[in-house]
């Protein structure tokens, strides 16, 4: 018997451990884990001299042995884990689950489930349904009994419900503003032209915009989108540097136009959507009443015969 790998020899002896010690069998009986890795060779003996047969080594095994246990997991709602083990001498992992912890069940390789039978199962688009179930893995090896990893549970945990109101179409000359309309409160826009939840119009540009409104509660987010529209509306010029002047400017009903007005013909009021609200001919009068009209931007459109001028208004009461 060798304990060094064939370095040096000694002889065996039959006690508790060896019976045929000087037979052509030798029985290894109640092997101890220490004698693991022996190896061991018959030596022939007559009038010419020794001989011996090739050596054998002897494995001993204690069975399974789990090193790593998997570990209990919180997700969100239609998210993934990975359930891992570690084991030494292991020949089969099966994984099982318990609603209750006492009653435990094989799992198959079908949704949501995976690598049942591999070190590393994998629970992928976790429904809520499988909050709080558990999990184990039955491992087996060539000696011993089967041995069970420590119970671990899955939290999964839901999303928030999240809403968000449509938004009205903007113009790119319009100011930016503060975006709302998202439920519940709390949470966070973005999308191009936003910036600290505020919405730029002239940064977004003209076109149509994906608005995403997003919450988070209890470490899980959910989210709702919208699409605003900027449109080029009305290019404002500066009606002053056409000898004209609209006073007061914000106004509270009535404005004025002064000027230069010979040369136009009409005046139009329009919203912020770019849409016509009135007009008043500027051969009889020169004085515009918004006392019927909500709060709000407008735009005064002065046209003539060879040009039109248009300025913003606001109508605050």
């Amino acid at each position: 018997m060798s304990t060094n790998n064939g370095s040096t020899w000694t002889s065996v002896t039959n006690d508790a451990n060896y019976s045929g010690a000087t037979t052509q069998t030798l029985n290894v009986n109640n092997a101890p884990s220490t004698f693991n890795k022996n190896r061991y060779r018959l030596k022939l003996t007559n009038a010419c001299g020794d001989t011996f047969s090739n050596s054998g080594i002897l494995t001993v095994s204690s069975g399974a042995t789990i090193t790593q246990q998997p570990t209990n997991a919180s997700i969100c709602k239609a998210a993934s884990n990975v359930f891992k083990v570690t084991a030494t001498e292991a020949t089969t992992y099966k994984w099982q689950y318990s609603n209750d912890g006492t009653t435990w069940s094989d799992l198959t390789n079908a949704a949501p489930y995976s690598g049942v039978t591999t070190a590393s199962m994998t629970v992928t688009n976790a429904p809520l349904a499988l909050n709080d179930t558990k999990y184990r893995c039955v491992i087996s090896s060539d000696c011993g009994s089967p041995v069970n990893t420590n119970a671990v549970t899955l939290t999964v945990k839901d999303t928030p419900a999240v809403s968000l109101n449509s938004f009205n179409d903007v113009c790119k000359d319009d100011a930016k503003f503060t975006l709302s309309g998202g439920s519940p409160t709390g949470g966070t826009y973005s999308g191009t032209g936003v910036t600290s939840n505020m919405f730029n119009p002239s940064v977004a540009g003209n076109g149509t915009h994906t608005i995403t409104y997003k919450v988070t509660q209890n470490g899980c987010s959910g989210t709702a989108t919208k699409s605003i529209v900027v449109n080029p509306c009305l290019d404002v010029e500066d009606i002053y540097g056409n000898n004209l002047t609209i006073y007061p400017n914000p106004t509270n009903a009535i404005i004025y136009l002064k000027g230069d007005v010979e040369n136009y013909e009409n005046a139009s009021l329009i919203d912020i959507q770019g849409r016509l609200i009135t007009t008043w001919n500027l051969k009889e009068t020169t004085q515009f009443d918004l006392s019927n009209f909500m709060n709000g931007t407008y735009f005064i459109k002065i046209i003539g015969k060879d040009n039109s001028v248009v300025t913003k208004i606001e109508l605050i009461r």
